[in-house]
Formats: structure tokens, C-alpha cells, sequence
């Protein structure tokens, strides 16, 4: 999604698509996925807690 994102910015008069940009909003993506999945662990693992 974020490479089409890029690639539509060719047609987008006044928009310009980067290599630099697509790798920081790849980077992005891919810490705000781990830091989800990070916390749906903390939160599994103390529910898990409180039941025992």
C-alpha cells in the first residue's frame, strides 16, 4: 500500500515520489505494527495473570 501511495504521487500535479519517503513510511509502518503487537502481548499476558 505505501509503494502505490508513492507511485500514484507521479500523476498528482505538485507531488513527488521519493525512494527516502517510501523507506521511512515502510519503517513506520513496520514500528507501529510491532509496538501493536507488542501491546496486545503485555495486555494478553496480564489478563492471563489475573486469572491465575
Amino acid at each position: 500500500m505505501i509503494g502505490l501511495i508513492e507511485i500514484l504521487q507521479f500523476w498528482a500535479p505538485g507531488r513527488h515520489a521519493r525512494w527516502l519517503d517510501f523507506v521511512v513510511d515502510a519503517l513506520a509502518a513496520c514500528v507501529g505494527l510491532a509496538l501493536a503487537a507488542c501491546i496486545g502481548w503485555i495486555k494478553k499476558r496480564s489478563r492471563r495473570a489475573k486469572l491465575s
